[in-house]
């Protein structure tokens, strides 16, 4: 099943910035995969969610400065 976000979600991948346009469900032994757009390239590239971290969002009480992912 894809979920196509009616307003990308902005993100910090170790990448660049760029934004989440929609996510796959991988099922119950696969991780889900997240279509990202890298803002610096426009390149399309295919994460999973360790892969990432949403930069913050007050609408959505995130507040998350968009440290680097581990």
């Amino acid at each position: 099943m894809i979920h196509e976000f009616s307003r990308p979600v902005p993100v910090k991948t170790p990448l660049g910035l760029g934004s989440v346009w929609y996510v796959e469900s991988g099922g119950v032994y696969f991780n889900d995969i997240f279509a990202v757009v890298l803002e610096a390239t426009g390149e399309v590239k295919h994460m999973r969610s360790d892969q990432m971290t949403v930069l913050a969002n007050p609408t959505m009480d995130i507040t998350n400065l968009g440290a680097a992912p581990a």
